[in-house]
Order: structure tokens, then C-alpha cells, then sequence
């Protein structure tokens, strides 16, 4: 596989050779895919898009973040955020809000308690472990008949709900200056944060087409499709760059109970991914040619805007199993289904500052290399992995003398593969009976709940009771050998929903690891899903293992 830096590097050089000398030398990696992460650093990204024209055999590709942010402006800006969350939104109606209330009383500009109508909506979390709990929230004045004046807006930092009284921090983040609103004449709205990042917490994009519109007549959507122009567009600063990796904060779910188009209402999850689908088509028609678009999550809404996936987390040193059945799921559906030229990375993230996993990091190095290899994948290992576990060299040495070929410092030397790959658990005997077409022995071991099961040609069809909410196959297996376990088999959906999804399995006896994750199938062809469990409970004699699909689902197994 190809190696990659992960997010790139913020290193200052005195020149661009000695920038680019770090770049490839030995113990860093070989920028194949690449971030810049150079918003506000200029020299930095001159470099990264000169290089990206004097190495035209390798993929530069910038991390972004994709459905939220902070504005870019937002200073002072704490070392520990990565820059990447810094997004060119600075027009308060772009961000995502829940339904908004209304201010009973008048306040001042030094007033820190407001009372509203209703304080449905404000909910006081503790988004990040630093950060103060509290909830963002956007202050707009209206006009009488109750339309947005946005040149007068604050951001706010709720801190405290009484009733309907609400305790603020005036002027939050890039806020203009506090000043005085008008009671009826001005409306709150609780800002949608994400979770899962360091402090400052990030706000959710309005990625709606109804989103509301800046001075310029612009969406949220299309402010982003601009300051993508500006950069990878014709003499932009990244114009020699390949595309952008939407790897964090992905595409993957809508705000959760978000008003949109600030009508007071929560709008229907389709009116998110509408808008969502409206920006990536929009993306492919302004950059044509071989421009890439990678995705953080393997979201089957987006199959036919993305090039592929970014799988982060893999390999880990408690439990890699599990994280590589699921990716391996989502790589080879995603790889097989989608319409776009394919690519995929996977991280091999190894960041556990156990020290009795310092023994494993080589071998999952070895094992993550191997993985991708066999899924054609760029393997993406992380340049920090011993920051935090080991301050013995001798490891790190040896992990960077494997990764370039001893002494010699020859490039993606690793992972060539010398036969197509085999799949060890399907050359092994089934013990659902002696063959995989072995219906008499296989068929009194399968139930069905909502659905019937029947047997045509050589096939197993699951037929599902129309109008339930879910429908299950389960199986009932003997583990008199065996105390690890793979379900193994074929699918495909006959039906007009090229999409279907299979959720993550459940197995009825304890164990160690397994697979938790739900797996899509198609109904253009079939394809191998496949579920992992290691180290079953020792004293089990048999398991059962159900798999549950979604509703209107007529599926076909091949076991």
C-alpha cells in the first residue's frame, strides 16, 4: 500500500528544500495523501502545492472538516483544536439551530439573565471535558413582522436554565460586541454543537438548500463550494492539490432536531441530506476531470459522490478484530457498488498508552500493513503513535527500519501482494452442515422472526412479513471445536433499493471480541459479508447468531 502522513505537517522550514527533505526522508512519511492544515499559514502552503507539481506520481489530498466547525476567524485560536475545523462560515444563519424562541423582556448590553418564551432546546452539556457546560445559542433582532435583521445578531453561552429564565455569557466566540435587544422583537435559538472534540466545542453547518442567505445571497453549502474554488481552483493555493478527504466530522447524520430554514419547526432528516447531496453534486460539476472526494464513514446516502473511504481507529492494540471486520464490510461494499473511480485509506491509528501493549505496536504495524494490502488500501500510519506509550527508542527504530527497508529508506517497499488474497474462514468447514448448499442439515437450523425462509434452486430466501419494523434470521450453532467464530455468506436484495443494510449481529453466548457493526448489501450483486467473534465463552456448547435487516427487505443468502 501506499503511506501517507495523517493530516499532514505544520513544520517551518528556512527553505522549500529542506520542507520537502523532511517530507520524504526516513522515520516520516512519504506525503502520498497529505493535509496541509495551513489555513493561516501561507509559506506552508506554497510549499504543499509546489510539491504536490514536482511529485505528480503521488496523491495530495486535503483533511476537512465537513458538516461542522468554528469560523475561521475565531481567535484566539487554542493550540489544541485542530485547524482544520476552521471554516470559512462567519454568517450567523449558518449555522445549524433548533427551534427558536422568542425574548419576553428587554436586556442591555451588560445583562447576563434573559427570560424567553420557552426553553425547549437549551440543553447544558458538558460537550467537551474542559470546556465550560453550557449551550451555544444565537440572539437575532427582527423587524415587526418578525423577519431576520441579521447585521444585529450576538452569540451568547447559555450557563444556567431556571424555568424560563436563562443565564449568559454575552458575546461568545466571534460575537459582535454585546449590545441591547428588544423584547418580542428578537429571537434565541440554541446552536447545535457536535461532540467528540477537543475544546473549543464545534457548531453543526446549515448544509440545507432553504438555509438562510448572507448579504451575497449565499447558503452555508455554497460558501463552502467557493472557498473550495479559491483554493483548488485554477491559480488557487492548493491548485495542484487532488481533492479533499472529508475525514472528520462526515456527512454521516443530520443535527439532531435541527430547524433549517428557521420556520419553528424540526425538519424531516431528508431536508439535510438533500441539501447535503446538492453541495457534493455541486462539488463534481465546478471540479471536473480526476478530482477526489473521500468520505469519513462508510454512509451508503453518499455512494455515488464519493471516490471512497477513510477508515480512522484501525488496529488497535485491545481489540484490532472487531474494528477490522467492519471496515473490512464497508471497503469492499463501498469498493464494489460505487460508480466513481475508487480509493481508500485506512489509519492505522495505534495510540494506547498502556504500557503493556508497547510489545504489540510492531506486530499491529505488520498486521495493518498486510490488511490494506489486501484490500488494495493506502495504509495510513500515524507519525506520533509513541508520543504517549514508550520512550524506548529501540521500538520506534525498529518500526521506521521496517516501514523503509533497513538502511536503504526505499519507498511503499512493503505490502506488494504476490497472489490474490484468500479468505482463510471460507476454506474451512461450515458447521451449519456439509456443504453451503447442504439445505437438509442447514435449514432445521435457521429461524426466521417477521419473514419465512425457503429454498430456491441453491439458494436460501428470506422473505420478510411486510409492514414490521424489523426482520431476523437466526441461526443455531454447535461449537464443540471451536471457540472462535466467523459467519461467513453471500447476499443480495431482490427488490428495487439498490442500498439494504444488515445491523451489527448478536451472538447469544459471552466472548472476548466480535463484530458490532451493521454491513450494506445491494440488489445489483451479491457480496460477501462477514462477522468475526474471538475467544467464545469455553464452556458453551452452542451459540445462536441473529441477523437483523431493515423493514421491505426481501433478502437471498448463499450460506
Amino acid at each position: 500500500p501506499l503511506t501517507s502522513t495523517f493530516r499532514g505537517t505544520q513544520q517551518t522550514a528556512a527553505t522549500y528544500a529542506e520542507w520537502v527533505k523532511f517530507l520524504t526522508k526516513g522515520g516520516n512519511h512519504i506525503p502520498d495523501l497529505i493535509d496541509p492544515n495551513f489555513f493561516d499559514y501561507t509559506v506552508n502552503t506554497n510549499w504543499a502545492n509546489q510539491m504536490a507539481q514536482n511529485y505528480p506520481d503521488r496523491l495530495f489530498l486535503q483533511v476537512m472538516q465537513a458538516r461542522s466547525g468554528i469560523p475561521r476567524s475565531f481567535q484566539p485560536w487554542p493550540s489544541t483544536v485542530d485547524r482544520i475545523c476552521g471554516l470559512p462560515i462567519l454568517f450567523p444563519g449558518h449555522w445549524a439551530v433548533k427551534p427558536a424562541t422568542v425574548l419576553t423582556s428587554n436586556i442591555t448590553a451588560t445583562q447576563t439573565s434573559i427570560t424567553v418564551q420557552s426553553n425547549t432546546g437549551f440543553v447544558i452539556g458538558n460537550y467537551m471535558p474542559i470546556f465550560p457546560n453550557g449551550c451555544p445559542a444565537l440572539m437575532v433582532e427582527t423587524d415587526v413582522a418578525g423577519k431576520k435583521l441579521w447585521n444585529h445578531y450576538e452569540y451568547v453561552y447559555v450557563t444556567a436554565i431556571s424555568g424560563n429564565t436563562l443565564t449568559i455569557t454575552r458575546a461568545n466566540r466571534d460575537s459582535p460586541a454585546a449590545s441591547a435587544f428588544l423584547s418580542g422583537r428578537t429571537t434565541v435559538a440554541p446552536i447545535i454543537v457536535e461532540r467528540g472534540w477537543s475544546e473549543p466545542p464545534v457548531w453543526d453547518i446549515n448544509m440545507a438548500v432553504s438555509c438562510p442567505v448572507d448579504a451575497n445571497g449565499k447558503t452555508a453549502a455554497q460558501v463552502l463550494l467557493d472557498d473550495l474554488s479559491s483554493r483548488f481552483g485554477t491559480n488557487g493555493s492548493l491548485s495542484n492539490f487532488s481533492g479533499v478527504d472529508f475525514a472528520s466530522g462526515p456527512f454521516t447524520t443530520p443535527p439532531t432536531d435541527a430547524d433549517l430554514n428557521w420556520d419553528g419547526a424540526v425538519d424531516a432528516d431528508s431536508v439535510y441530506y438533500g441539501g447535503v447531496k446538492s453541495f457534493l453534486s455541486s462539488i463534481t460539476q465546478r471540479f471536473t476531470g480526476n478530482f477526489v472526494l473521500l468520505n469519513g464513514n462508510n454512509n451508503s446516502k453518499y455512494l455515488n459522490y464519493f471516490n471512497g473511504l477513510n477508515n480512522e481507529g484501525l488496529v488497535q492494540p485491545d481489540d484490532p478484530w472487531r474494528k477490522i471486520s467492519n471496515a473490512l464490510n464497508d471497503q469492499t461494499f463501498w469498493a464494489k457498488f460505487t460508480t466513481l473511480p475508487y480509493l481508500n485509506e485506512e489509519v492505522l491509528r495505534i495510540q494506547d498508552d498502556r504500557p503493556e501493549n508497547i510489545s504489540k505496536w510492531i506486530q499491529l504495524n505488520r498486521f495493518g500493513t498486510g490488511y490494506a494490502t489486501c484490500l488494495g488500501s493506502c495504509a495510513n500510519v500515524r507519525d506520533k503513535i509513541f508520543d504517549k506509550g514508550t520512550s524506548d527508542t529501540n521500538v520506534v527504530k525498529l518500526t521506521w527500519v521496517e516501514l523503509y527497508k533497513g538502511t536503504e529508506n526505499v519507498e511503499r517497499w512493503l505490502g506488494k501482494p504476490v497472489s490474490q488474497p484468500i479468505n482463510v474462514a471460507s476454506k474451512a468447514p461450515s458447521i451449519l452442515g456439509n456443504s453451503t448448499t447442504d439445505w437438509t442439515s442447514i435449514l432445521p437450523r435457521l429461524s426466521a422472526q417477521n419473514g419465512s425462509l425457503k429454498i430456491v434452486g441453491n439458494e436460501l430466501v428470506f422473505a420478510p412479513t411486510p409492514n414490521k419494523p424489523t426482520h431476523t434470521i437466526t441461526m443455531t450453532l454447535n461449537l464443540t471445536q471451536r471457540k472462535n467464530l466467523t459467519v461467513l455468506f453471500d447476499v443480495i436484495a431482490n427488490g428495487s433499493n439498490p442500498v439494504n443494510v444488515i445491523e451489527g449481529p448478536t451472538l447469544s453466548v459471552p466472548y472476548q471480541t466480535g463484530a458490532d457493526a451493521q454491513a450494506l448489501f445491494s440488489n445489483k450483486d451479491f457480496i460477501t459479508r462477514e462477522y468475526y467473534w474471538r475467544g467464545l465463552d469455553s464452556t458453551a456448547t452452542s451459540c445462536t447468531v441473529s441477523l437483523i435487516s431493515k423493514p421491505t427487505i426481501r433478502c437471498v443468502f448463499v450460506l
